[in-house]
């Protein structure tokens, strides 16, 4: 069965079937088992940094707000549902916030969910912060940018528990620490550097997998979130030194797990903007320095920002546990999105175009295989290097199962998870980018169509990059572009420059759908969207709906649209 899943329409009636503010009444099933639920509690050690509310032990007493639990036997059969529970102290019992008491069933299994905080709680007055959807064991966060969120969930045999259920909590955003310094080399002693604001463009919500762990900061809908502004009188003014000033902290969603890994693979690219002045005697120069930071869901990103006068901004960003951790460099392109001088790629011949977005990413002007901007190109599976009609002797899956149709070849003709090549021939079967296997979540250069067919410096393009060309271009749908009598869409830039995306559609089994109607071009990230992981993010472009991000069956031929990074 092809599979192709549109995320706003789905999310929007799952948040409003979820609400706080619609639960029903719970099932209690008090007298069923004569074992009271005792519950205990334990969260990581935390440090408190500048104006983020972090969540600590504290937070899950009853000064701190407490935190929500639910008690689940099986799907919709509750034992309770949304309480209020404070702990005394980390490791000691909780209590439920009215005093109730509630019993273990005599057999079967238990399920408990856990959140802080919690809308009747004290630490926010926001209930939309955190949403439970214990049915499909998803819990969906809308994060303000201050209010850290914690999470707990374990399954419990209540024929061989002493009583006692132990909730480890663990933290399900992105904290990020802003500290800013300047590079005053070559300037007059008296170069003044004030620091005017910092904001971030990052997913509006979360999406927290319970049940597996994963994290996923769904990028379809974002915003900036300023965490330092001294324009609008929010913060007071910042006089940058050769030395870093811690300039803020904020809690935002990202790709991730709830439990930190000792080598995090799941990242998210998001775009920040630094504004600053320089001071020189009675002139003053403003700037604007953008470029992208990666953040992990569960981890401390410690972001070390140098600013200097015309030259690009230096950074370091340190990522690590909650505590401490491993430190990557990140290199930014200065001005307003423009390229740092001097940096050079390789086309390898191939046509882009530039429309002037704030990465300075240039996108190819046609799909890879085609010789025209009309032309749909080749169609791949996702993680696959050879089209349609072409022999890929790697690729045993498909050669396995044109056996059993008669005819043995390595050609692909088919597109299902029969003739895949990362499977076994099911979707429950992956042998490469899958969490149980190498929790890869990006494709590596020799699984990229665009590095492989195109060399040079093309590759295919991110979901992040998806989205900045949604929001930095304008886009129209045309059934006759330039008179070829080609149906698709034309994304235009402010600068004029424009590409077009053919409706190429999709391979699907042995047939080619949607052709003419609809436009799905992969990313080269892997989706966390459903239960199997067995999904990968792309674009879609209808006439009733586009989206920057969709997640597709792997197996599915789509085309690929390459870029390149200058």
């Amino acid at each position: 069965m092809k599979r192709i899943l549109l995320l706003a329409i789905p999310m929007a009636a799952t948040l409003a079937s979820c609400s706080n503010n619609e639960i029903g009444e719970s099932n209690n099933l008090l007298g069923e088992g004569n074992k009271p639920i005792e519950v205990t509690t334990y969260t990581p050690r935390t440090t408190r940094y500048f104006n983020a509310t972090e969540a600590t032990s504290s937070t899950l007493t009853e000064q701190g707000g407490g935190f929500s639990l639910t008690a689940a036997t099986g799907r919709e059969e509750y034992i309770f549902e949304e309480k209020l529970f404070y702990a005394n102290a980390q490791g000691s019992k909780c209590s439920s916030a009215n005093g109730e008491i509630f019993y273990w069933p005599e057999e079967g299994t238990v399920t408990f969910y856990a959140y802080a905080p919690m809308a009747d709680g004290t630490q926010t007055d926001d209930p939309d912060i955190c949403t439970l959807d214990a049915y499909n064991d998803v819990l969906y966060v809308t994060p303000d940018g201050e209010t850290d969120v914690i999470a707990a969930y374990t399954t419990v045999d209540a024929t061989e528990t002493g009583g006692t259920v132990s909730l480890a909590f663990q933290h399900v955003l992105a904290q990020v620490q802003l500290n800013v310094s300047r590079n005053a080399t070559g300037l007059p002693e008296n170069a003044v550097f004030q620091l005017d604001s910092i904001s971030i463009y990052a997913a509006t919500t979360s999406t927290v997998f319970l049940d597996n762990g994963s994290i996923s900061g769904n990028s379809s809908i974002s915003k900036y979130f300023t965490f330092y502004n001294r324009i609008t009188g929010m913060d007071k003014p910042i006089i940058l030194s050769d030395n870093p000033s811690k300039v803020a902290t904020g809690m935002l969603s990202a790709f991730g797990t709830m439990v930190p890994k000792d080598n995090p693979t799941a990242e998210t690219s998001c775009p920040i903007a630094v504004a600053y002045s320089v001071t020189i005697g009675a002139s003053t120069r403003q700037y604007v320095k953008r470029g992208n930071i990666n953040l992990i869901a569960g981890y401390k990103n410690v972001v070390n920002i140098t600013v200097s006068s015309d030259k690009p901004i230096s950074i370091t960003a340190e990522v690590g546990e909650w505590k401490e951790g491993e430190t990557q460099e990140i290199a930014f392109n200065g001005g307003s999105g423009s390229s740092a001088g001097g940096s050079t790629f390789d086309a390898n011949g191939h046509e882009y175009v530039d429309l002037g977005l704030p990465s300075g990413l240039l996108w190819a002007k046609t799909n890879i295989g085609s010789s025209s901007p009309e032309g749909y190109g080749n169609y791949y599976g996702w993680g696959e290097t050879k089209a349609y009609g072409e022999e890929d002797t790697s690729n045993a899956t498909n050669y396995s199962y044109t056996a059993t149709q008669g005819t043995a070849t390595y050609t692909k003709s088919y597109y299902g998870w029969e003739t895949y090549k990362y499977c076994d021939g099911t979707n429950n079967s992956f042998t490469k980018y899958y969490s149980s296997v190498d929790n890869k979540k990006t494709l590596d250069a020799e699984d990229d169509a665009a590095s492989v067919n195109w060399g040079g410096s093309w590759r295919m393009p991110t979901l992040r990059e998806f989205q900045e060309l949604f929001n930095n271009c304008t886009r129209e749908r045309t059934d006759d572009y330039n008179g070829t009598g080609v149906a698709g869409f034309v994304f235009t830039s402010s600068n004029g420059n424009s590409i077009f995306l053919p409706a190429a559609g999709c391979r699907y089994e042995a047939g080619l759908d949607d052709a003419t109607v609809v436009c799905y071009y992969w990313s080269s990230t892997v989706s966390t969207q459903n239960a199997l992981l067995d999904d990968a993010l792309a674009m879609l472009l209808a006439s009733d709906i586009q989206q920057a991000e969709t997640y597709c069956d792997r197996s599915l031929g789509i085309p690929v649209r390459a870029v390149i990074k200058p």
